[in-house]
């Protein structure tokens, strides 16, 4: 999928064996983003007939790729959503190690796994996959076990408002006020660009506004508005919600508000449903009663690296 404004989700199949670095990264961008994407069925053509997937964590010896469809088909839905920080990789000739960290939406908390994954490469794809993922960390973050050594990991999930450690202060009725009143804004503006009015939508932001993201570089607002609209041509079902809990708040003194959070937009594409998450801060500008958008960082959108072949 191709929108200028927001890259929702980057499908692809490995081409290449990561025979060097640049076909490493190529590969390990192409898994990682059809990973992401939650289709099994894409999944599976990364492989070889006689591929063997095996993950002592999780007791998985699987052999082909209907084994491997099939597990993926099991896995995705229970994920709200699913993305991938690579943090190291390193390419031998047909073999290649993947380090990185699993987050994932998961029974209503946000879960960071750490992961290695071992691949070995046979005409093109993958003909033998190793995984290992830290299930001890995966279950404490759940509350599922106890911690076996020290304190307890810490989660990506906010704590309970009656975990919250001391330090904290308690939420002033000001406070309270300013994070309802951006709650509402943000239901507002998103419930504009639900139903594709961009009229509406361009409505609650600054004529001065600086829109950002990270694979798309600085618009400004008669770009955001072309793009909008384009969008809204393109991909005629794209809805954005925003993911629970992830929504916080922060007053700027005589100016306005700053909305920090994550967002999951979902559209058809070739008749199935793509979805991505991605992170967002937005500056509210307060004149008078009036709140509108003034600044966006869009951010966590996969940017595919450029390889000279």
């Amino acid at each position: 999928m191709k929108f200028a404004l927001l890259s929702f989700l980057v499908s692809g199949v490995a081409t290449s064996t990561p025979a060097n670095t640049a076909d490493s990264q190529t590969f390990v961008w192409d898994f990682y983003a059809a990973y992401k994407g939650e289709d099994a069925a894409r999944m599976a053509q990364f492989y070889t007939p006689d591929a063997t997937f095996f993950d002592p964590s999780f007791e998985l010896d699987l052999k082909g790729p209907d084994q491997i469809r099939d597990l993926f088909s099991k896995v995705f839905p229970k994920y709200d959503s699913l993305d991938f920080q690579i943090a190291h990789t390193t390419a031998n000739g047909d073999d290649l190690i993947v380090e990185g960290t699993m987050i994932g939406q998961f029974s209503g908390k946000t879960v960071r796994v750490p992961f290695v994954s071992f691949f070995h490469f046979r005409e093109n794809k993958i003909s033998a996959q190793r995984d290992m993922f830290d299930v001890t960390h995966f279950l404490v973050q759940l509350g599922t076990i106890q911690p076996p050594f020290g304190p307890k990991p810490a989660a990506a999930s906010p704590p309970a408002p009656d975990q919250k450690r001391a330090s904290e202060p308690a939420p002033t009725a000001q406070s309270r006020e300013l994070s309802d009143t951006i709650e509402r804004m943000d239901a507002k503006i998103f419930e504009a660009f639900n139903t594709h009015n961009a009229e509406a939508l361009m409505s609650m932001f600054t004529e001065d506004l600086e829109f950002y993201q990270d694979n798309d570089g600085l618009k400004k607002y008669q770009q955001v508005k072309e793009d909008f609209t384009k969008m809204f041509a393109s991909a005629s079902d794209i809805k954005r919600n925003l993911v629970k809990d992830t929504l916080e708040v922060y007053p700027i003194k005589d100016y306005g508000a700053i909305e920090i959070g994550a967002h999951r937009f979902c559209h058809t594409e070739g008749g199935k449903e793509e979805c991505g998450t991605f992170q967002f801060a937005m500056v509210w500008r307060k004149t008078g009663d009036s709140w509108k958008i003034s600044r966006v960082l869009s951010y966590g959108h996969k940017m595919r690296p450029q390889v000279d072949r």
